[in-house]
């Protein structure tokens, strides 16, 4: 998992610092994040300051903080997401963004917010960079305002706009012809 300026937990005592004088409820919440963070697969936890951050081998997918009424964090996916749970988003890179989510009650860490976590797991092992993953992620959410994929098939000329194109193709090909003469 790569290496990190930040030390690293190596058992679950390494979390107690993070969880004193919380309440209950929120401890609870942190617990069950982390435990569907371990059911999306390996990941190193990064101790930094008041924040978990987990990293998967090629970079940092998710982040969770201990709150007062609850916990909240980041998920950093290939897509935006519109749900009640997530307060923002940014664009990170061209293909990823970071999705900042708060959760208050245990029933907002259900199953949807398990493969969320899990997608990110996917990101933190570098699944955004492969052109498949890509793909598959347009296509899912084509719809969406600014959904962008540097790999979109070519469309075909329409016959209204064929002298547009040929205009310029058949202009590049007399002058190379008359540099050959």
């Amino acid at each position: 998992m790569g290496g990190s300026r930040w030390p690293v937990a190596s058992c679950d005592d390494d979390f107690a610092p993070y969880l004193a004088g919380r309440p209950d409820e929120s401890v609870a919440l942190f617990w069950r994040f982390i435990a569907l963070a371990r059911a999306s697969g390996p990941a190193a936890y990064e101790l930094q300051n008041g924040l978990v951050v987990l990293r998967g081998t090629r970079r940092i997918f998710a982040s969770v903080r201990v709150r007062d009424r609850g916990i909240a964090g980041g998920l950093n996916l290939p897509r935006r997401v519109t749900d009640r749970r997530i307060r923002k988003t940014e664009a990170l890179t061209a293909s990823l963004v970071f999705n900042a989510y708060l959760v208050t009650s245990m029933s907002d860490l259900d199953d949807r917010f398990g493969q969320w976590l899990t997608e990110a797991r996917a990101v933190g092992d570098g699944a955004h960079l492969s052109r498949e993953a890509l793909q598959q992620v347009t296509e899912q959410h084509s719809g969406r305002p600014g959904a962008r994929n540097r790999w979109l098939p070519l469309q075909p000329v329409r016959r209204e706009q064929s002298d547009k194109v040929r205009a310029p193709l058949d202009l590049f090909l007399d002058l190379g012809q008359q540099c050959l003469a």
